[in-house]
């Protein structure tokens, strides 16, 4: 879930070179309100350009700067994905494109396209499409989910519930289906030729059977050999309808690898949870003589034992996490 948190700008569209923010977090739910011309769709659109490097409605980006101060346009965001605080700061003259995860900027070796497809595939895990059809409902862009095409619908639907994985997987067979039919078509077409080479044999051996035993026998021959190929061809034609269907099997354990992948993930945050917090006890018994709360003196032994517990509990938390993790690796080799 993305739970939005600040948006401010200056000098983008009608504002001027001072901030406009909106704090979005005092309540559950923030009510935008105005006159016509206030800036309700400034706030849209800044939000969306923050996001995606383009305002929600269709305008240009270079007239998003400020027409009188033509510089130092700048949008910045803040919002919260889990437990992480993410900051996304665009601006254009000069051009500055940041993202910061709890307080340090992530990475940015990588181009801009690069640096997007990671905010958006990794980060908010929703494209503008998506964006455009279930965050903001404008009633100039929207479309019914209905009207889309079967592409944009999938599109939508992959992102709200995170199946591109199975998407790829899907398409992938189903090239491998559409080859195999292919294939068995070719044979069916082989097949109904060879039966026809048949009827014509047949005919030829009827018609030339009163004076033509020679001939007779040798298209005989021919029917066999025919009669031989068709009964090969129609056991590759099985073989292939029996791949088929096994291609079609070999996925639907899908959802309940998914669901372990995700349980796993779960555990995984929970142990290295556990293994922070008891790091901490250990810091503090290993810097500590006394008791932060009473100021009574921690006796030695006491400690001691104390620490040995907690460092036997981080190692036997560590040997977990190691084989939660092959047992990750094996989920994600399935998926």
């Amino acid at each position: 879930m993305i739970k939005f948190k600040t948006l401010k700008w200056k000098n983008f569209l009608s504002t001027g070179n001072v901030y406009t923010e909106l704090q979005l977090d005092r309540n559950p739910t923030t009510l935008v309100i105005g006159d016509n011309g206030a800036g309700k769709s400034t706030f849209l659109d800044a939000l969306s350009f923050a996001l995606y490097g383009k305002p929600f409605r269709k305008v240009n980006k270079s007239q998003l700067i400020n027409s009188i101060n033509k510089k130092d346009m700048r949008v910045e965001l803040v919002f919260q994905v889990g437990k992480h605080v993410y900051k996304i700061v665009r601006a254009a003259k000069p051009n500055i494109f940041e993202i910061w995860q709890n307080g340090e900027l992530i990475n940015q070796d990588a181009n801009a396209r690069d640096y997007q497809d990671f905010l958006e595939k990794q980060i908010i895990k929703l494209t503008h499409k998506a964006f455009s059809q279930v965050v903001v409902l404008g009633s100039t862009s929207f479309i019914p989910f209905m009207q889309l095409s079967s592409m944009h619908r999938r599109e939508v639907i992959e992102d709200l519930l995170d199946l591109q994985i199975f998407s790829t997987m899907n398409t992938l067979l189903k090239d491998r289906i559409n080859s195999n039919e292919k294939e068995l078509a070719e044979v069916e077409y082989t097949v109904k030729m060879l039966e026809e080479k048949i009827a014509l044999a047949e005919e030829d051996v009827e018609s030339g059977e009163a004076d033509n035993n020679s001939k007779i026998e040798s298209n005989l021959s021919g029917v066999e050999e025919n009669k031989r190929e068709i009964k090969a061809l129609q056991g590759r034609t099985n073989d292939l309808a029996i791949e088929v269907d096994n291609i079609n099997k070999s996925i639907d354990d899908q959802t309940s690898v998914k669901s372990r992948h995700e349980k796993l993930k779960e555990v995984r945050v929970k142990l290295n949870s556990k293994i922070l917090d008891l790091k901490k006890r250990l810091v503090f018994y290993q810097e500590n003589d006394s008791c932060d709360a009473c100021g009574q003196e921690i006796d030695s032994a006491f400690k001691e034992e104390i620490v040995c517990d907690h460092n036997k509990k981080v190692e036997e938390i560590n040997e977990g996490i190691e084989k939660l993790q092959e047992e990750l690796k094996t989920a994600e080799d399935r998926m």
